[in-house]
C-alpha cells in the first residue's frame, strides 16, 4: 500500500508507478475507513493486516456495476462493512456481497464528509464520490473520465451521451481539488490536482468530443 495523500491510500495496485491494473483507494477517516474499490479476481487478502493497521474499513463503496468482483465479498465478509452502490447498479449486480446497500439514486450524504453524486453516463447509475476535508476536496470518479495517452477518454454508450454531457456539465459546479480515477485503462496515474480553471478546462474539453461524436 502507498500514501498518495494525506490519509489517502492506494491500496490496489501495490504502487502508483504500476499501469493496466484497477485502483482502488483507501480513506482514513475518525468515524471510520472508507473502501473505494476497484477490484478484479486477485485475492485481497495480503492487504488485510495493512488495511487493520490504519483501522479497518467501516464501509466500503463502488462508482459502478463494472468496479465489482467476488473480492467485493471477501472484503464485506472480513471487515463485517456494509456495501454502497446506487439503486441502480444493485439490480444489475451478480456477485453476492454481504451488507450490500442501496442508496437511491440522487445527491445525499453518508456522514457528514463524504457526498454522493450521481453522473449517469458511463452506466445509467454510476455514482461519484466527494470527499471533503478541511485542506481539500477530493472528487472520486471512478472509470468515468480516464486518463489515456495525454488526453482523455470516456466509454459511454451512444444512447447515454447526452447523459454523460449532462453529468460533466454538473461536474463543472462541483468544488473540488483532487479528480481520483480507477480505471485499468489509464495509462498515467489517475489523480490529478487542479485549479478551477485546469477542470474546466478539461471537462470542456471531453463536452466538446463527446459532443462532436452525436
Amino acid at each position: 500500500m502507498e500514501q498518495i495523500f494525506k490519509d489517502i491510500y492506494l491500496v490496489f495496485p501495490a504502487n502508483s508507478t504500476e499501469r493496466g491494473r484497477r485502483y482502488t483507494y483507501l480513506i482514513r477517516r475518525p468515524r471510520g475507513n472508507f473502501l473505494l474499490e476497484n477490484l478484479d479476481a486477485t485475492p485481497v487478502g495480503d492487504r488485510f493486516d495493512q488495511i487493520e493497521q490504519l483501522g479497518g474499513i467501516a464501509a466500503h463503496f463502488i462508482n459502478d456495476r463494472h468496479n465489482v468482483s467476488t473480492q467485493s465479498a471477501v472484503i464485506g465478509e472480513h471487515f463485517e462493512a456494509p456495501f454502497y452502490c446506487s439503486s441502480v447498479e444493485a439490480r444489475v449486480i451478480t456477485v453476492d456481497v454481504p451488507m450490500l446497500t442501496p442508496l437511491p439514486y440522487e445527491r445525499q450524504w453518508v456522514d457528514d464528509d463524504f457526498e454522493v453524486i450521481p453522473i449517469p453516463g458511463h452506466t445509467r447509475g454510476a455514482f461519484a464520490y466527494l470527499w471533503h476535508t478541511p485542506a481539500r476536496q477530493f472528487l472520486f470518479i471512478g472509470d468515468t473520465l480516464v486518463p489515456v495517452d495525454g488526453g482523455w477518454k470516456v466509454w459511454v454508450p451512444k444512447p447515454s451521451i447526452g447523459l454523460m454531457i449532462e453529468s460533466l456539465e454538473m461536474l463543472k459546479q462541483i468544488d473540488f481539488d483532487v479528480l481520483i480515477g480507477n480505471s485499468f485503462a489509464s495509462t498515467v496515474f489517475p489523480c490529478f490536482e487542479w485549479t478551477s480553471r485546469e477542470k474546466r478546462s478539461v471537462l470542456d474539453g471531453v463536452i466538446r468530443d463527446l459532443s462532436s461524436s452525436v
